[in-house]
């Protein structure tokens, strides 16, 4: 009997946590979807390899429009990326692992705002455009944005298109650009 006394009462305090974390969800959504966001809301979370041509300007960019949350992490590059992030006053994080979700993966514990905005660092992606996708954001779980194309090489814009042809014939979708 004490057994099956002890495990009720597990599964009642488990309940209640669940049933307490839910409203604290709930009561997070509610204070931060009911406003505007702005750029103290987001973190912006830039996944880097070799990125020397375009990072400053993407940094430099962000700053100037007022995004102070800002994470550089390094997939391992061999140029003078990370140097350009450290000048502009920017935190590098070195990456565990390879590819762009293990660098998010890495900066997880590093993120303390209710959003974060994930961007390229080679500029294919406009800085300005962001207060768009928190326009969005107040009211949407989840914002893509797609890039408009006028700085990624020709090669890689025929690239995207034929995949995301290909995406949206096997699954039925309608997206623009799936590497997004």
């Amino acid at each position: 009997q004490g057994f099956w006394k002890r495990h009720a009462h597990e599964s009642i305090l488990e309940f209640q946590f669940s049933r307490a974390l839910e409203m604290f969800e709930k009561d997070l959504v509610k204070r931060y979807k009911a406003t505007e966001l702005g750029p103290e809301d987001v973190t912006v979370l830039i996944p880097v390899l070799n990125e020397e041509g375009a990072i400053r300007q993407v940094l430099r960019e962000l700053k100037g429009l007022g995004y102070g949350n800002i994470i550089v992490v390094d997939g391992g590059s061999t140029d003078r990326t990370v140097e350009l992030a450290k000048e502009e006053g920017i935190p590098v994080i070195f990456q565990s692992g390879r590819g762009k979700s293990d660098a998010i993966e890495t900066a997880v514990p590093y993120i303390h705002t209710p959003y974060t905005l994930i961007m390229d660092g080679d500029y294919t992606y406009e800085p300005a455009d962001i207060a768009q996708l928190l326009k969005e954001g107040a009211t949407n779980d989840e914002v893509i944005g797609v890039r408009g194309g006028k700085n990624i090489p020709r090669l890689h814009r025929l690239g995207n298109w034929a995949i995301t042809r290909v995406f949206n014939t096997l699954f039925g979708t309608s997206l623009h650009d799936v590497c997004s």
